[in-house]
């Protein structure tokens, strides 16, 4: 898929979501997201003594568009693949290519191993050949190379350590 196809589909996200947030109030809307819970989220922090009641309605709009545009995002990686599964890798390629992401980089597994659900314990590779077009890939190489060379170096302390 081109990338101009790529904004047109995120532009278009974008502009069905302000219409649909700017038509609807907090009256007639079902909320996805327990507000209870948002606004027990955010008193965790001390500082934070009360919260107005339009707060939690907030958080609970953002969060659901956040996921939503974060899973256009990831489904657009699933259909260029021809499959109509979305994968963990969906959502890493998602992550990896939007900046507005970056913060999920070191959450999203980046390792190109998915778990089987297929109730065994192996993990299978799963490739994804759109990286290539993207610069991040080379960043994402050497990520993983240093991630493999950590693991045999920490289990040659653990070999150690046993001996």
């Amino acid at each position: 898929m081109q990338d101009s196809s790529y904004s047109k589909k995120i532009a278009l996200f974008w502009k069905n979501a302000f219409s649909r947030a700017s038509s609807h109030s907090a009256r007639n809307r079902s909320f996805k997201l327990p507000l209870a819970r948002i606004k027990r989220l955010m008193k965790v922090e001390e500082d934070v003594k009360m919260v107005a009641a339009e707060v939690p309605i907030l958080f609970s709009l953002i969060t659901e568009v956040f996921i939503q545009e974060l899973t256009v995002r990831a489904w657009m990686s699933t259909e260029d693949g021809r499959r109509k599964i979305l994968q963990s890798n969906d959502i890493n390629f998602a992550v990896k290519t939007s900046s507005m992401y970056d913060f999920l980089t070191y959450i999203v597994p980046s390792n190109g191993y998915v778990s089987s659900s297929y109730g065994g314990d192996k993990e299978q590779y799963v490739p994804h050949a759109f990286l290539e077009k993207y610069p991040f890939q080379e960043t994402l190489a050497h990520e993983n190379t240093a991630l493999q060379q950590n693991q045999i170096f920490e289990d040659g302390i653990h070999e150690n350590n046993q001996q």
